[in-house]
């Protein structure tokens, strides 16, 4: 027997207004100011807290082992729910070279890391200046070792990638 179901009360606020926890691949039409959804829209469901003017994601980082990503078109995605935080990237077709202008997916303040996954390519990381994309970066930065490292922090009111460091580590 389940504690509760979903559309019950789930708790109050501050102010003792009931609350209700939904589920679903849609966010709930009318939610109340702190309740919660959890968006089953993805592989793994990501509970979201509504702030009277947006559903956030109120999860914990995934954290684990990192993910291989492939650049395809100048672009990787990474999933929130599903990736973790690190993130080994290589060039598309094994080229030499590759130029990444676009991480997509992210949620507001999630911060990632991303490593050269073969010292023989060359992964160049470019500004969104140079290949208008969503990777705000002083210059290009090109990782062509697998101890290279690149961080990056979302923020969803830009659409953008903000790279927080950077690192080469060839030896």
């Amino acid at each position: 027997m389940a504690l509760f179901s979903i559309g019950d009360v789930f708790g109050l606020n501050e102010a003792n207004e009931v609350r209700k926890l939904w589920a679903g691949t849609t966010a709930p039409s009318s939610p109340g100011t702190g309740e919660f959804w959890l968006d089953t829209n993805t592989t793994i469901p990501i509970l979201k807290r509504y702030t009277g003017s947006a559903w956030i994601a109120v999860n914990l980082p995934h954290y684990g082992p990192g993910t291989d990503k492939t650049i395809s078109g100048g672009a990787i995605t990474v999933d929130v729910a599903t990736d973790g935080n690190l993130f080994y990237i290589d060039t598309e077709g094994g080229a030499a070279s590759d130029n990444l202008d676009t991480i997509n997916g992210g949620v507001d303040g999630q911060v990632i890391a991303l490593m050269a996954k073969n010292d023989a390519h060359t992964v160049i990381i470019r500004d969104i200046t140079v290949g208008a994309g969503n990777i705000r970066n002083r210059v290009s930065f090109s990782m062509d070792s697998d101890r290279d490292i690149a961080l990056f922090l979302y923020l969803a009111t830009l659409s953008e990638w903000i790279c927080l460091s950077e690192q080469n580590n060839k030896v």
